[in-house]
Order: structure tokens, then sequence, then C-alpha cells
């Protein structure tokens, strides 16, 4: 009986070590895993810490309050913060060390210190910087806007220590300074973006912004006509079948008009006003093809009606530059009068006032408000410098601010 007694007892203290050493193992294991897990959890933070470094600082805070203004909801989301750049700047390196510092501790508690060293830099160099910031650093702006909430809440933690220092940078060093492109640096980034296909730039805009920068710097003489390339017609040129086709073969819209000798510059002719009842004139018959010079009003008037008389229409609508258009039919002259304006340049007008007309008759407007219409096109051109196209949002804004 008491054997038995004995062999019970050590069969249970044999038990109890096992037991023991099973539950000392277990607790060591789990705390290797949760090791392991943190280790894991840090290493993401030093790189979320470093990518956004990069990528949020390498965001132009200038850029981003233009692409907010103009809807970008990303920019709008991290514009605020971006403001803020020392701040930003303080939090971010702060988070960066202290998770790395963390790291290495962790890593020499499941490691010998030169094998811990060796992972713990591997780790963080590949994991913690290059990777996070080759990634980050291209899609700065989605990934930012998207971890807007993790930059705020490290701000609010580190705050204490953080903020003084960055009042303390703003002190020193003051505000950001603005990116600014020099005319030669703005033409420049026009090519590259005509150049790209992800641009909506075309080579006629990039012409023409080339041509506004360097017009301020431009001489006259550097676009003038040398007198001997200058195609000239005498007054008494018949306007026949060989004259349309040397017109033609130029492409120039306007042509200096000579008497006698080709330097007695009497006046400049439109080719648009080519366009004459009678054939085989001369070109000094054409400002007298009526019968008489329109300067007055009633001149103007009488013009229009002669003109509806022999062209047989309804209505004939003149422009008068400064004064509006002039809407004539048989039975009333109906004036449309034009809003004051800068004007830059008129290239365009003429046309803009045709091309309005015809469509707003096409649409199914009246004559009348088809002329308001046109000439509400004709002025809005003359406030851009160069022939632009006119946007219907724009026309329809213009005259809703003039109806109020």
């Amino acid at each position: 009986m008491v054997k038995k007694t004995e062999r019970t007892y050590k069969g249970t203290k044999e038990l109890s070590i096992y037991l023991q050493i099973y539950i000392k193992y277990s607790v060591i294991a789990r705390l290797i895993e949760m090791e392991y897990f943190i280790s894991t959890v840090l290493v993401i933070l030093s790189g979320l810490f470093s990518g956004l470094t990069l990528g949020i600082l390498s965001l132009d805070a200038q850029s981003l309050r233009r692409r907010a203004k103009h809807g970008d909801k990303d920019a709008a989301i991290i514009y605020p913060i971006r403001q803020k750049g020392n701040l930003v700047l303080a939090t971010l390196l702060l988070g960066n060390v202290v998770v790395n510092t963390t790291l290495s501790i962790f890593l020499g508690t499941i490691a010998s210190g030169v094998v811990a060293g060796f992972i713990a830099t591997g780790l963080i160099v590949i994991f913690g910087e290059i990777v996070p910031q080759a990634v980050i650093s291209r899609y700065a702006l989605w990934f930012g806007a998207r971890t807007i909430w993790f930059t705020r809440i490290a701000i609010i933690i580190a705050s204490p220590v953080v903020y003084p220092i960055a009042k303390a940078l703003d002190y020193f060093l003051g505000s950001e300074m603005p990116t600014i492109y020099s005319k030669k640096e703005l033409m420049e980034i026009i090519s590259e973006h005509e150049d790209s296909e992800h641009s909506t730039i075309d080579e006629d805009e990039e012409r023409i912004v080339h041509g506004a920068l360097q017009f301020s710097h431009m001489m006259v003489r550097e676009v003038m006509t040398p007198a001997e390339r200058v195609v000239s017609f005498d007054e008494n040129q018949r306007l026949n079948e060989e004259f349309y086709t040397q017109v033609y073969e130029h492409g120039f819209s306007r042509l200096p008009i000579y008497s006698g000798d080709p330097s007695n510059i009497i006046g400049i002719m439109y080719v648009k006003d080519l366009i004459v009842e009678d054939e085989n004139i001369t070109i000094k018959e054409t400002e007298d093809a009526f019968g008489k010079k329109f300067n007055g009003d009633n001149q103007i008037e009488l013009a229009g009606r002669e003109l509806i008389e022999k062209m047989n229409v309804k209505y004939v609508l003149i422009t008068l530059g400064e004064k509006g258009s002039a809407l004539i039919s048989r039975e009333k002259v109906m004036r449309v009068p034009t809003k004051a304006r800068k004007v830059a340049d008129v290239s365009g007008a003429g046309d803009s006032v045709i091309s309005t007309l015809t469509v707003s008759l096409a649409a199914g407007a009246d004559i009348i408000e088809a002329a308001y219409l046109a000439n509400f096109a004709g002025g809005l051109v003359c406030e851009e410098v160069g022939i632009v196209p006119i946007q219907i949002d724009q026309l329809f804004n213009e005259v809703e601010e003039e109806l109020k």
C-alpha cells in the first residue's frame, strides 16, 4: 500500500514538472509570436512614416491650392495639412525615428546583437525606406489623401514635442518659398505638356501661349515683313480670276493697296470684304460700289436698305465696332448696343458674329435674339488675344449678367 502511494506521488510530481515546462515554453512561444507581430507592425509604421515624409512634402502647396480650387478632391483634403509644412515634417520624422528605434530593441530580444543589427538594418532600409518611398512618391496625392487620418492622429499625439519645434522653424526660416517659374520655364512646361499623351494642350495652344509670353520682349522689326516681300496691289487692279488666284496662293488676310508707286500705300484691303455683287471691277471701285461711302448712321441705314433690295433679303446685320450693331429691315432699323469692354484684340470678332448668328437662327431663335447673341459673342472675342473660340456657357453667363 505504501509502495503504491509512493509511486503515485512520484508520477504526480513528474506530471507537474512537465506541465510547468509546457506552460513556460508556451508562454515563451507566445511572447516570441507577439514580438514578431509587433516587429511587423513597426516595420509597416516605419514605411508609412518614411513614405509620407517624402510623398506629402514633395507636393507643392501652391499646386495643391490650384488643383483644389478646380475641384480636385484629393488636393482639397491634403492642402490644409500641407500648409503646415514644418509641423508635418517634424511629426513624421519624429515618428520614423521612434518606430525604428523601437524596432531595433524588439529585434534585439529575438536574435543576438550582431544578427539583430543586420536584420534591423535590412528591414528598415528595404521595407521601411526604399520600397515605401519609391511607391508613395509616385502616387503621393492619392496615397496622402487616403492616409490623411493617420497623419492627423500622428500630429495630435506628437504635438507636445513637435509643435514648439515647428514654431521655431517657422520663426527662424519663415514660410515656404513659392515656386516661381520664369517665362522660358513656362514655355518649356507648355511644350512638355503638348508632347505628353496625357495632356489636352494641342499644338495651336502651345504656339499661342509661346507667342503671348514672348510678346512683351519682342521688337517690332522682328515681326515686320520686309517691303520687298509684301504682297500689295494697285488700286486699279481688277477683281478677276487671276487676282483671286494670287490672293489664294499668297494666303494673306490683309492686302496693302497702293496708288501708282508701291511705296505710296493708300489703304489696307481685307480679303473677307471682297465679296461684292459686281465682277471684274477695280479695287478702287469697290469702295464706291454702292455709289457712296458709309460714314454716318444715315448712310449706313441707306446702304443696308440698298443691300436688302439688291440681294432680296429680309434683314441685314451690320457691325459697328464700339457702337454695337445695326439690324436693318425694310420697315425699321434696330440698334443692338454693345457692352463697355477692355478690348485686347479684334481678330475673329466678325467671324464670331457671323457664326453665332447662323447657329442661333438654325437653333430656332428669331432674328432679334440671334442678333443679340451674335453681338455678345463678338464682344467676348475682343477681350482675348488672338482668335479664340467662344464657349456656350461663357456666352450664356454674359447674357445673364447683362439681364440682371
